[in-house]
C-alpha cells in the first residue's frame, strides 16, 4: 500500500524487534522486511550498553544524501580510499555503538536470543495467570509484548487514584524494587518491564506481593 502511494514506510521496532529471533513470535513481525526503514534498540531488551540504536534502511546512500556534510572537508576526506566511518555516522566521532550488541550476539547467537525472548514471554504468561488469584491487582490491558501494566487497589475500599504511585515510591524507598509507573484517566498504575536476563516468575510475583503489602 505504501509503495503504491509513494509513501515511506517506517517500522518502530525499538522494543519489539527482538521478536524476530523467536520462532514462536516471528510471525508478529512478518513483512517487516518490506519496510523502507526500521528502528531497533538493542539496549532496551537484549542487554547492550546505552546507546545501541540502529536505523536500518534498504535505500543505499540515502543517509549520506540526507545528512550532507558539505563544508566539513577538514574532517571528512571523501577522496581517500578505504572506509571513512565518520561520514557514515550521525555522531561523527562517537564510539562504535554497535560493538556492544555485536559481542552479545556473537556470544548467544540467534537461537540464544530467541530462547531469551521466549523465556520472558513465559514469565509474562506465568505472571498473568498468578494475578488472576489477586483481586487487588487490576490489569490495565492485555500485554502485547513484555510490558505488564497493573493497578494496585488500596487495601481498604476507599478509591485512591494515586495509590499505585505511592506503592511504587515505598518499594523504591525500601530498596525492594525499582518499578516504573504511568497514569491514565483513572489514576496511576505500575509498569513492569520484563527485560532482565536473570529475571524469573518468582521475582515478579514477589514484587507484586510487596506491592500488595503496602499500607
Amino acid at each position: 500500500m505504501a509503495q503504491t502511494h509513494g509513501l515511506w514506510l517506517h517500522v518502530d521496532a525499538a522494543w519489539g524487534g527482538p521478536a524476530l529471533f523467536s520462532k514462536k513470535l516471528r510471525r508478529l513481525v512478518h513483512g517487516i522486511e518490506l519496510a523502507d526503514s526500521v528502528t531497533f534498540d538493542a539496549h532496551k531488551l537484549l542487554g547492550a550498553s546505552l546507546t545501541s540504536s540502529f536505523f536500518l534502511t534498504q535505500h543505499e546512500n540515502i543517509l549520506l544524501e540526507a545528512n550532507d556534510v558539505s563544508g566539513g572537508e577538514y574532517l571528512f576526506h571523501a577522496d581517500l580510499p578505504g572506509l571513512d566511518r565518520g561520514r557514515l555516522s550521525w555522531q561523527c566521532g562517537r564510539g562504535a555503538d554497535a560493538a556492544s550488541f555485536w559481542t552479545i550476539w556473537k556470544s548467544l547467537g540467534n537461537d540464544g536470543f530467541g530462547e531469551f525472548v521466549d523465556r520472558l514471554v513465559q514469565i509474562r504468561q506465568d505472571t498473568l495467570e498468578w494475578m488472576q488469584g489477586e483481586k487487588r491487582l487490576l490489569l490495565i490491558a492485555d500485554p502485547e509484548f513484555l510490558n505488564i501494566c497493573v493497578r494496585v487497589l488500596p487495601p481498604n475500599a476507599t478509591p485512591d487514584p494515586n495509590w499505585s504511585k505511592r506503592v511504587r515510591e515505598q518499594l523504591k524507598n525500601q530498596n525492594k524494587a525499582m518499578v516504573n509507573f504511568s497514569t491514565n484517566t483513572e489514576g496511576s498504575f505500575l509498569r513492569l518491564i520484563l527485560a532482565h536476563p536473570y529475571l524469573t516468575s518468582k521475582h515478579v510475583q514477589q514484587i507484586l506481593l510487596w506491592a500488595l503489602a503496602v499500607e
